[in-house]
């Protein structure tokens, strides 16, 4: 039985989206000082899922808002599933931009399509044969009716709308050098967004502040296999603090997986993991089942340990989160001038205008990321589910 928002004693204001609402819960009159939007490549790679994760347990403790999450690969399996990681969070209506342009060589997602609990694409099996209740009607039902009383009965489906449409709208309402851009993919948005017209100039102009950056010139280096090319034009035009790290991607800063996860994947124990909380499901089949299960393993070795994924992306938000002062405590991280110290940068970039960050407390930061991935939305305290 799906009960409604108000059966469940929740008085729902019309005149707000669920993301408002849920700041509401949560917040009550609390002053969101700092919005973020996140340049997400979520696709092959899982920590993308977990940076999100992070993003929206930082929003569950006031820390920031989340204005858009701009989707800078093409995978088709991909944006529904960050439509579904908001819904989880009580956050139905923030905007998904996608990039409309040029992208070659498109990347398969190992998980993507495992993050919901229907089965979207008939052409695709999905590993029905080695699990055949992953996809049920139980699960579905009891995911629709989760994500139904988190959004107030307000939650969509996904919708398909352009970056620069969404860049061109949302950030307008902030207040001047509010938002800061945490970049975690491929870097065609951001360049679109300072050259696209004289309107999405002014608002970046107006309305963004510091833009932190996973690997500072990681993606750079690719021999422009998507069709990326402009990285370096991007760094020389965009006048505004870059604040970008190498941390976060050694052996010894993965995450993702709780214990639990981690001994169901290691005996075998596939069925009996019927979460259908989208963070655990990506996870659970990305480092279970998924032919890049060994990317969640130490030395990305089949052999190796199971661990979860390596880090970068989830310290980039945990890193923007702490330097701007969202969360009030700088602990565990360092930021100064670049110095001439290039880091990850390809050879040849010799720009020394932005700056470098570095994790000072290794234990602490790991924790600190595992707690906001395996925190459950705080929202579900405030609202019950019966199914």
């Amino acid at each position: 039985m799906k009960v409604g928002c108000a059966a469940l004693g929740f008085r729902v204001a019309a005149a707000l989206t669920p993301s408002q609402q849920t700041e509401k819960t949560l917040c009550g009159d609390t002053n969101i000082e700092h919005n973020v939007i996140i340049e997400t490549d979520f696709t092959a790679d899982i920590d993308d899922l977990a940076a999100l994760a992070a993003a929206h347990a930082l929003a569950d403790q006031c820390h920031w808002r989340i204005l858009a999450i701009m989707y800078n690969e093409k995978n088709s399996d991909c944006p529904p599933a960050i439509h579904a990681v908001n819904q989880w969070y009580g956050r139905d209506d923030i905007p998904i931009g996608i990039w409309g342009g040029d992208f070659w060589n498109v990347e398969e997602s190992p998980w993507c399509a495992y993050v919901r609990t229907v089965q979207e694409n008939p052409s695709m099996s999905y590993g029905l044969d080695k699990y055949p209740s992953w996809f049920s009607n139980d699960l579905n039902s009891e995911y629709e009716s989760t994500i139904a009383a988190r959004n107030y009965g307000a939650q969509t489906s996904y919708k398909t709308e352009y970056s620069m449409d969404v860049y061109e709208r949302v950030p307008s309402g902030a207040k001047d050098q509010s938002v800061t851009i945490v970049s975690i993919g491929y870097v065609e948005d951001l360049y679109a967004l300072i050259n696209f017209n004289d309107n999405l100039k002014s608002l970046w102009d107006a309305k963004v502040g510091n833009m932190y950056v996973m690997g500072g010139g990681y993606n750079f280096d690719s021999g422009n296999s998507h069709g990326a090319d402009n990285a370096f034009d991007l760094y020389r035009e965009w006048s505004k603090p870059i604040i970008t790290s190498c941390e976060g991607g050694g052996d010894d800063y993965r995450t993702g997986l709780n214990s639990d996860m981690i001994s169901a994947i290691n005996s075998g124990r596939y069925t009996d993991f019927n979460s259908v909380s989208p963070v655990k499901r990506g996870f659970f089949y990305h480092c279970g089942l998924g032919w890049a299960s060994k990317f969640c393993r130490h030395g990305d070795s089949e052999t190796g340990e199971l661990g979860g994924r390596k880090s970068w992306d989830p310290f980039t938000v945990v890193l923007a989160a702490k330097d701007i002062g969202a969360t009030g405590s700088r602990k565990g991280i360092s930021t100064g001038a670049n110095n001439g110290n290039l880091g990850c940068f390809p050879d040849g970039w010799t720009a020394t205008y932005f700056y470098l960050a570095g994790i000072t407390d290794k234990n602490y930061i790991i924790d600190y990321m595992q707690t906001l991935i395996d925190q459950e939305p705080l929202i579900a305290n405030h609202i019950a589910t019966v199914v």
